[in-house]
């Protein structure tokens, strides 16, 4: 239980990150923001429900979800993983040149 807490909030973390992505790339109405958010959102619950399906019995229901959830889980961590240093790198020369007067 004290590693469940802050794997799900980086998980959420991870979410957020995304939907932040996707929404500056895309620039997507209000519409669609909000309907990428509750997606982003159940998905982030996604252990949780396979949890709850597995321990009520339903065990076909778990595993149906376990594959999509688990699989979505892979693609957020990839994206994550491959994106975040590429950021961090953009960042890193923006505030190189903004210090060193060249932009």
């Amino acid at each position: 239980m004290n590693i469940f807490i802050p794997a799900f909030t980086a998980y959420g973390i991870f979410h957020c990150y995304l939907f932040l992505k996707i929404w500056s790339v895309f620039s997507m109405d209000p519409g669609s923001g909000i309907f990428l958010g509750v997606f982003f959102f159940f998905m982030t619950l996604s252990p949780l429900f396979i949890h709850l399906y597995s321990s009520r019995g339903s065990h076909r229901l778990a595993r149906v979800y376990a594959y999509i959830g688990y699989i979505w889980m892979a693609l957020v961590l990839f994206f994550v993983v491959t994106s975040l240093p590429v950021d961090t790198y953009n960042i890193g020369v923006r505030l190189a040149g903004s210090v060193s007067g060249k932009d």
